[in-house]
C-alpha cells in the first residue's frame, strides 16, 4: 500500500469525498499520533555524533526517543540539567532538540527510537508495508475527529489501539522472547 492507496481507503470507509483535499493533515496528525504510541524494533537506530566545546550536539532530524546513550562504549546516565551547566556530575540532559552533556568534543552513540518516516515525503515506508491497518484506522480517526464525530473517532481509536498492542507484543516476543529466565533473590 501506498500514499494515494491509502486516501482511497480511506474515503471508501468513512465515505468523505472530502478527505483527498485535507489528506495531508489528517496524515501529520495521525503520523504524530503513530509516533508517539509505537516504539518498537523496526524503528530503532544508532547514530554517532560528535559534541561540540560546551558539550552539546544536536539531535539526529528523525530523533523521537532516547533508549540509551554510550560513550567510549560505556553507558551514560541522563542528569539534571543544573548539573550539566555547572558540569558537576557526568551525564547528559536533552533540552528541545539539542542534547546537553558534560563531555566536551566527545565522540556519543545514541541508540534512539527514529520517527516513523511520513508518507508525504516518501509515498511508502516499512509501517504501511508491513501494517496498512494501522495507517487505515490511524487515518479514519483523524476524519472523524475532524467531522466532531466522537463515537466513530473512539471505534477507530479501539481497533487502532489493538492494532498497536499486537504489534508491541510481537515485537517484545521477537527482541525479547529469547532471553535467558532469572529468579531473583538466593537461588540453591
Amino acid at each position: 500500500m501506498d500514499l494515494p492507496e491509502l486516501i482511497a481507503e480511506t474515503v471508501e470507509r468513512t465515505g468523505d469525498s472530502g478527505v483527498p483535499t485535507r489528506a495531508s493533515i489528517y496524515l501529520q496528525f495521525a503520523e504524530a499520533d503513530l509516533n508517539r504510541r509505537l516504539r518498537i524494533g523496526a524503528n530503532e537506530t544508532v547514530a554517532t555524533l560528535t559534541t561540540d566545546a560546551s558539550g552539546n550536539v544536536n539531535l539526529p532530524a528523525d530523533y523521537s526517543e532516547l533508549r540509551s546513550l554510550f560513550i567510549a562504549g560505556m553507558p551514560v546516565r541522563n542528569t539534571a540539567l543544573p548539573s550539566i551547566e555547572d558540569k558537576l556530575t557526568p551525564g547528559y540532559t536533552i533540552q528541545g532538540h539539542q542534547l546537553q552533556t558534560t563531555y566536551a568534543n566527545t565522540p556519543v552513540t545514541l541508540h534512539y527510537y527514529a520517527a516513523i518516516p511520513t508518507l508525504q515525503t516518501t509515498g511508502t515506508n516499512w509501517l504501511i508495508v508491513a501494517e496498512p491497518e494501522v495507517y487505515i484506522y490511524a487515518m479514519m480517526r483523524q476524519v472523524y475527529l475532524a467531522k466532531l464525530d466522537t463515537e466513530k473517532a473512539q471505534a477507530c481509536d479501539v481497533v487502532l489501539s489493538n492494532l498497536i498492542a499486537e504489534i508491541l507484543r510481537a515485537d517484545r516476543i521477537k527482541r525479547f522472547g529469547k532471553l535467558p529466565y532469572r529468579v531473583a533473590g538466593v537461588n540453591p
